[in-house]
């Protein structure tokens, strides 16, 4: 992971390789619509939809047909990385939640 080169997506698939020892798939998650973002990762990961995020649960959001994603830190925070660097906020109310299993 390389601060200023990376999106969302990538800084989530660098920390599960990282702490998981999981693969994920490559996705151009800043470049499609939610729906299209939502069909992929429930297609390509495998996963549960959850309502109560533990650690490692990947967070999914969306501002005005913009993606986001990053994973929860515990069940109320969540840590994404944004034009400024890494953030912990909290878990938006909505927001779809993965499970990767």
């Amino acid at each position: 992971y390389k601060e200023n080169e990376n999106n969302c997506w990538e800084f989530v698939r660098f920390v599960y390789k990282d702490m998981y020892n999981k693969e994920l798939p490559e996705l151009p998650i800043l470049d499609t619509m939610q729906k299209e973002c939502k069909v992929f990762l429930q297609s390509n990961i495998k996963h549960i939809i959850t309502r109560e995020p533990k650690e490692g649960t990947l967070i999914h959001v969306w501002y005005n047909a913009r993606e986001h994603i990053g994973f929860a830190l515990d069940n109320k925070r969540y840590m994404h990385l944004k034009n400024k660097g890494v953030r912990i906020d909290l878990i938006p109310k909505t927001c779809l939640m993965y499970e990767v299993i």
